[in-house]
């Protein structure tokens, strides 16, 4: 693993223009004909078009760029602090957003089920999930909870690279995926 420290801007931007690219995709939806949660009538090709040009590289871009932050970091962190730092970033901004920002949007959905916010609340507490009659859910966090599995399951990888840190692992699979194999690299 690398120690160099310097900040890669180049990331910075590229994960800001992915988080743009993800809020107008969201804005889309309302006009596109596929399914969403809120659809304007009519709808347009123009989105359809745009949605599926976006929805090929607009996710595996934030997992790339999350993937390479994760890197970086990991070059100067124990695997022990890299399970916490990933905790404490993605654990538990999820626990919080899966009790006080989702249950609004699915509130709005089921409004017409409950007296009021707070008689629809109690059902989020009955941990049944989301839409199987529930309301515990995470929505759009499924890629915080994404990125905390794959970190999580990366751990005994990383651990693994970092005792071979002279190379012959990577070497080897750099020499079978550049032979005959490598068309999947």
């Amino acid at each position: 693993m690398s120690s160099n420290s310097e900040r890669r801007y180049d990331l910075d931007w590229l994960r800001v223009m992915a988080i743009l690219l993800v809020l107008v995709f969201h804005v889309a939806m309302i006009y596109c004909s596929f399914g969403f949660h809120l659809k304007n009538n009519p709808t347009s090709r123009v989105f359809d078009y745009f949605i599926m040009f976006a929805h090929q590289w607009r996710m595996p871009l934030l997992l790339l760029i999350s993937g390479a932050g994760t890197y970086f970091a990991a070059g100067k962190r124990s695997i022990g602090q890299i399970f916490r730092e990933r905790n404490r970033r993605l654990l538990i901004p999820l626990i919080f957003s899966m009790l006080v920002i989702v249950p609004p949007q699915i509130y709005f959905e089921r409004i017409a089920n409950f007296t009021s916010y707070w008689d629809f609340y109690k059902t989020v507490f009955a941990f049944i999930p989301y839409p199987d009659g529930g309301s515990l859910s995470w929505h759009h966090m499924w890629f915080v909870l994404y990125l905390l599995l794959y970190s999580i399951l990366a751990l005994p990888l990383l651990s693994f690279l970092r005792k071979n840190s002279e190379g012959k692992f990577v070497n080897a699979m750099d020499k079978y995926f550049s032979g005959k194999w490598s068309f999947l690299s």
